[in-house]
């Protein structure tokens, strides 16, 4: 999130406070409904739809389906990419397109910089490609559209070359790494229950205590797309609604299982979204709203015809055939009792708001009533999502509760980390010191929640039999977690917080240290974070380092598997005959952001060990100075070697292999972007007067 002008706004400058994130949360919501709104006003240029679907659009299932996840920042700078491929596709000029190809530029980049990788990649991908298809279609003269190709592809190739340290870096990190989407999957959700698009309770009457499994839109919605696929001869012909109803397709049979799970698995990037039902629901719901306003206008604007009645009764034909999809495809789940009550309000609603409309339009007299009608209508079918205090049926609803302070103090907490002579790691017990939440109180632990992880690594968390870190959602008891003294002081944890509850106060290996807020174990044999011995072992299968860890005794050492001895520095695996001189613990640590400093006294030439992560040509490792190899040491971690006795400063530098490559490519993109720029002002300059909001050519 760190090129999200918005996030450093509001939370990086903030030093993340609640307020801040609440405030960043607001705003991204108003951003989705302005952009919502505009992008439906451009196309149907009607204001009072575009205002409708504006307003309802902060209504969706969406929103509580992802109450506080990165990808409501994903969804919510999404509609400002298809708006600027409309304002494109409708530029009565290249100086116009080249204006909002600014604008897609900016909106791409606040895209995947949004917190996602999942939601955000396919939503900028996906939505360009729409735009693209909508550049494409629309009635434009031959030389001005293959102008404003022209502009769109520079424009992205920009894009890729400016964002290359972002999307690079991670599609690298993405082959050397193991992830909780492994092996590929695709989660979908049956075709028959495609109502659950327009209302999540459809879709949660089939899931565990109805949580909610996939994001959706609302009924007001449902309602503009069956409008619009009642009037499907007619706006097949709109070419802007024909590029949107065209980008929907494949979503649609990736959603909803008519392409095979065996295909999408055998794509690899979609293979390793997995959450394919909730990743392409995401770009569906940006296609629907627009797709909704299409329909909602010509059902409006259809109001005093005498063919509305007709058209009415196709919509109702419609409605009744997903529900009974729906109902027949269900029929032997057990229907909570809410659902029960809910779903003929909320049909009820659906059809009584149409024919208020139509009374409104068509009748002169007792306004008054049909005006509170459509407002009560309105209201059924929004209301659920909306935020409540206290209500009979909060299972179903959005309740916010009271603040939880992030910034409490921990007695603790405070406690392990100011008695830590050295840098050493903290775990908490059963469901204390969550993973992820440690980051709050800036304590390091052994797990996270991140989506990739070191091959080698999780390799070695799994030969130790530590779920709790390969699982991060998995508890690990204190009674139990005395069997798991040697791996934990291999990987240089020194304290355990437990419950303060009554526990046993004996756990094998660990002493007691204190009761505070929680209940605080320290070991006495942990590893130090690094170290120097004069002996290198080595081993063959995985299995063996771990038998060496269970007998280590607290005694740290150093180790190679097999097939990396040939990369070896010369002389590594060959120490002197001289006796072992043991462990020497290394001393004045300096830790940043992506380095690791330390000092180190060798009596001899031997082996330095760093606890930290292992990765291939990712770190720059020198010693006084002098860049050095380093090597896998102990499966997972990183090693160096000495040739000599003495005393020397280590530091470890984390830089991706290719980054300076992607900072050289960003450079060259900015710069070429900078020459574009100046080129095209000077050629546009008296064509570029702020655009007027014009009706898009060939939406009617």
């Amino acid at each position: 999130m760190i090129g999200d002008p918005l996030h450093m706004a509001t939370a990086v400058l903030s030093n993340g406070s609640a307020l801040a994130w609440d405030i960043k949360y607001l705003i991204a919501k108003w951003l989705f409904a302005f952009g919502m709104g505009l992008t439906v006003l451009a196309l149907t240029d009607s204001l009072g739809v575009a205002m409708l679907l504006s307003a309802s659009s902060l209504f969706i299932g969406f929103f509580s389906y992802r109450l506080n996840h990165p990808a409501i920042f994903s969804l919510c700078y999404s509609p400002w990419i298809i708006y600027s491929w409309v304002r494109i596709a409708g530029a009565r000029n290249a100086s116009q397109a080249f204006a909002w190809t600014a604008a897609l530029f900016a909106s791409d980049w606040m895209e995947i910089n949004s917190g996602t990788v999942k939601e955000a990649y396919i939503l900028a991908s996906w939505l360009n490609a729409a735009g693209f298809l909508a550049l494409l279609l629309n009635h434009d003269s031959r030389s001005l559209k293959l102008r404003k190709a022209i502009l769109a592809a520079w424009a992205a190739i920009l894009f890729i070359l400016i964002s290359a340290p972002i999307w690079l870096t991670f599609l690298d990190t993405l082959g050397s790494s193991s992830s909780s989407h492994n092996p590929p999957e695709a989660l979908q959700i049956p075709a028959h229950r495609l109502l659950g698009f327009f209302e999540d309770l459809f879709y949660r009457q089939a899931a565990p205590q109805e949580i909610q499994v996939a994001p959706s839109t609302n009924f007001l919605v449902l309602l503009g797309i069956l409008w619009a696929l009642s009037r499907l001869g007619k706006l097949s012909g709109n070419r802007m609604c024909l590029a949107l109803g065209l980008s929907s397709v494949i979503p649609i049979a990736l959603v909803y299982g008519i392409l095979p799970r065996a295909a999408i698995v055998a794509v690899p990037f979609l293979g390793a979204i997995r959450h394919i039902h909730n990743t392409f629901s995401c770009v569906l719901i940006i296609l629907a709203i627009p797709l909704a306003g299409f329909g909602l206008n010509e059902g409006l604007d259809s109001l005093r015809d005498k063919a509305w009645w007709p058209r009415f009764g196709v919509v109702l034909l419609l409605m009744g055939a997903l529900l009974g999809l729906y109902f027949v495809g269900d029929r032997h789940l057990p229907w909570s009792t809410f659902f029960v009550g809910y779903t003929p309000t909320l049909i009820a609603a659906f059809v009584l708001l149409q024919i208020a409309a139509w009374y409104l339009a068509t009748r002169g007299a007792a306004r008054l009533g049909a005006c509170l009608l459509v407002v009560g209508c309105l209201l059924a079918i929004h209301w659920r999502h909306g935020q409540y205090l206290k209500t009979a049926f909060d299972n179903y609803v959005f309740n916010p509760q009271d603040r939880v302070d992030f910034d409490a103090e921990s007695p603790a907490v405070q406690y392990t980390e100011h008695t830590k002579p050295d840098p050493s790691r903290t775990l908490g017990l059963s469901l204390n010191l969550f993973p992820g939440f440690n980051a709050t109180y800036l304590v390091e632990d052994i797990f996270g929640i991140e989506a990739l992880r070191s091959q080698e690594y999780q390799q070695l968390l799994e030969g130790l039999g530590l779920a709790r870190v390969t699982l991060f959602t998995s508890v690990q008891p204190n009674e139990s977690s005395g069997a798991f003294q040697a791996a934990y002081d291999a990987l240089n944890v020194s304290y355990f917080l437990g419950s303060n509850k009554a526990v046993s106060d004996e756990i094998k290996g660990w002493d007691k240290v204190r009761s505070l807020d929680l209940t605080i174990y320290k070991s006495s044999t942990f590893w130090p974070r690094a170290f120097y011995v004069d002996r290198l072992e080595h081993y063959d299968q995985l299995a063996d380092l771990v038998t060496r860890v269970q007998r280590a005794a607290g005694l740290p050492f150093a180790a190679v598997q097999d097939v990396d001895i040939p990369g070896l520095p010369k002389d590594a695996l060959h120490p002197s005959g001289a006796p072992a001189t043991g462990v020497v613990a290394a001393s004045n640590y300096a830790l940043t952001n992506n380095t690791t400093s330390f000092d180190v006294e060798a009596p001899r030439a031997g082996i330095v060990v760093l606890s930290e992560t292992w990765l291939k040509d990712d770190f720059k490792a020198t010693i006084n100075g002098k860049r050095v190899p380093y090597f896998r040491v102990n499966h997972a971690f990183k090693g160096i070697y000495l040739d000599s006795g003495g005393s020397y400063r280590v530091c470890f530098s984390y830089w991706p292999r290719h980054f300076t490559l992607s900072l050289v490519v960003s450079a060259f993109g900015a710069l070429l972007a900078c020459v574009s720029c100046l080129l095209a002002f000077t050629r546009f300059r008296p064509h570029l007067a702020s655009p007027k909001l014009e009706k898009i050519p060939g939406t009617h």
